[in-house]
């Protein structure tokens, strides 16, 4: 089984970092993966938008300590207005940082405040962002030789589970 999350977007070409990926799976094994797909959250995201083109380009440490300053500014914000979902709403399509309270109500202040800022800065550096649809990816796949394919929502956008055939 090969499963890859979070990560095929994110290369220079999703198709053939999967096609590489599927080659490795035996016979009867799955290749399990994630990709974004486009979404109206992420295009009205008006910080993200407009901080990710300069932020992905600049040197990585510099960029680390502006994500940490800007989550540092938004952290309490988004603290603030967490039981108020409109305002939540409103804030999020303004603010860079990615918060979870909503989400994941259980963690803590700390463990908030981290998965804040990793999540932030891996959203405004990536070099990458592939976005692919559940037709696009079904092509490609039919196209490379997956018979057994399923694409469903879910995970980062899409989760697709192929399964290679056993051969006689």
């Amino acid at each position: 089984m090969v499963i890859c999350l979070g990560v095929v977007q994110h290369t220079p070409n999703p198709e053939l970092t999967i096609k590489s990926m599927y080659q490795l799976v035996k016979p009867g094994g799955h290749l399990i993966f994630d990709h974004y797909t486009h979404s109206f959250s992420y295009y009205t995201k008006i910080g993200t938008m407009c901080l990710r083109p300069f932020l992905k380009r600049m040197n990585p440490n510099r960029a680390l300590k502006i994500t940490d300053r800007l989550v540092k500014i938004f952290f309490p914000l988004h603290r603030f207005v967490k039981n108020y979902y409109l305002i939540q709403i409103i804030l999020s399509r303004i603010s860079p940082a990615r918060v979870y309270f909503r989400s994941f109500p259980q963690l803590t202040e700390k463990l908030q405040f981290e998965w804040a800022l990793l999540d932030t800065h891996d959203g405004l550096t990536d070099y990458y962002k592939h976005f692919r649809t559940k037709k696009e990816w079904k092509k490609t796949l039919e196209r490379i030789g997956v018979k057994k394919i399923s694409i469903n929502s879910g995970g980062n956008g899409i989760e697709c589970r192929l399964e290679k055939p056993i051969t006689n």
